[in-house]
C-alpha cells in the first residue's frame, strides 16, 4: 500500500453513502483500500428494523396471515377448518417472527453474500479480495439500495392503504407487470419478480465494488456477480416449483 493510501483518512458513514450514490467508482476504490463494514452493517439492520416497525404498526396480522395462506399452493389441499386454524396460528406468532428479518436475516444475508462473492473472486478470478473487503462491499451496497427501496415501499403501501400485502411485492418495478399472477406458473412469476430495477442497481454497485477490490473493470467483475445472482434466482424459482 502506498504512503498516500495509508494516510488516507477514512470517510464517515454519511460521506461514504453520498459517495456511493454520486461517485461509486471512486468511493468503492476507497472502501477497498480501507474496508470497514460495521457501520454500514448496523445501519442496514437499523433501516430494515425501522421498516418492520412501521409496517407492523399498520398491519392487520389476521388479514395478512389469511392472504398468505390463500396464496399458498397448499391451500387447495386444506379444508376450510384447516385454513382457519392456520390463519389463527400465523396471526398470533407473525408479529414476533417478523422481527427475525431485520435482526437476524438482514445481517446473515450480508455475511452469506459476502462469503459467496469472496469464493467467486478468489477462486475464479484468482484475485486477492479479502473477507473484510467483501463484507464492506456487500454491506455498503445493501445499505445504499435499502435506503431508497424501503421508504418507497412504505410510500406505496400508504398510498394503496393496504398494509396486508407482502412488502416484497409492493414495489412492482419488475417483469411481473407483464404477467397475470393467477395464470402464470409460480416459477415463472418468481423469475419475473427477480428482474427488477433494484436488483439491477444492486448488481451494478457490486460489480463496481468487486472490480475495485480485485483490480478489474466493473464489466469484467460483473460476469462473476451476475453469474452468482443468476444461480440464486434459478434456485429460488426451483424452490417455488417444488413448494
Amino acid at each position: 500500500m502506498s504512503e498516500a493510501a495509508g494516510a488516507e483518512a477514512p470517510a464517515g458513514l454519511l460521506a461514504t453513502l453520498a459517495g456511493v450514490f454520486a461517485t461509486p467508482g471512486a468511493t468503492f476504490a476507497s472502501i477497498a483500500r480501507r474496508p470497514s463494514f460495521w457501520a454500514p452493517l448496523l445501519a442496514f439492520v437499523a433501516v430494515s428494523a425501522a421498516f418492520t416497525a412501521v409496517w407492523l404498526d399498520n398491519l392487520d396480522p389476521t388479514e395478512f396471515a389469511r392472504a398468505q395462506v390463500e396464496d399458498s399452493p397448499l391451500a387447495a389441499r386444506m379444508s376450510a377448518e384447516d385454513q382457519a386454524a392456520g390463519v389463527t396460528q400465523q396471526a398470533r406468532i407473525f408479529p414476533y417472527v417478523a422481527w427475525l428479518a431485520p435482526l437476524v436475516l438482514s445481517p446473515l444475508d450480508v455475511v452469506v453474500a459476502a462469503a459467496a462473492f469472496l469464493v467467486v473472486f478468489r477462486f475464479f478470478y484468482g484475485s486477492q479480495v479479502t473477507l473484510r473487503q467483501s463484507l464492506s462491499i456487500v454491506a455498503w451496497t445493501f445499505l445504499t439500495v435499502y435506503l431508497i427501496r424501503e421508504p418507497l415501499a412504505l410510500l406505496v403501501l400508504y398510498l394503496r392503504q393496504d398494509w396486508n400485502v407482502d412488502p416484497s411485492t409492493a414495489l412492482q418495478a419488475n417483469l411481473t407487470l407483464l404477467l397475470d399472477k393467477r395464470s402464470a406458473s409460480r416459477p415463472v412469476y418468481a423469475l419475473a419478480e427477480s428482474f427488477d430495477l433494484f436488483s439491477a442497481w444492486t448488481l451494478a454497485l457490486l460489480s463496481i465494488g468487486y472490480g475495485a477490490a480485485a483490480g478489474l473493470s466493473a464489466r469484467r467483475a460483473s460476469i462473476g456477480v451476475v453469474a452468482l445472482w443468476a444461480v440464486y434466482v434459478v434456485g429460488q424459482a426451483a424452490v417455488t416449483a417444488v413448494f
